[in-house]
Formats: C-alpha cells, structure tokens, sequence
C-alpha cells in the first residue's frame, strides 16, 4: 500500500469500498448491518 504514498493508499480504498458496495448490491443487500448467517457461505457450501 505504500507504492505511491498517501495518494495510493486513498485510491485503494476507494476501490475496496467500491467493490464492496458492488458484492453488497449483487447480493441484495443495502448495508454490512443487512449481513447474517444467510447471507454468507463458505466456499464448501458452493456449486462446482
């Protein structure tokens, strides 16, 4: 994360949050509160 000093901190955490909104909406969720044992599998539990 250091690579680029502050400004590149920042700009990975833009695209962490960014991606995080984007799975948060794929799954039909509004808010990380919104999450529960329903909402997460392990990859075990996951078709081939």
């Amino acid at each position: 994360l250091a690579l680029g000093g502050a400004d590149g901190v920042h700009h990975v955490l833009e695209n962490l949050i960014a991606n995080f909104d984007l799975t948060m909406g794929l799954a039909g969720r509004d808010a990380a509160a919104d999450l529960d044992g329903e909402s997460l599998r392990h990859e075990s539990e996951l078709p081939p």
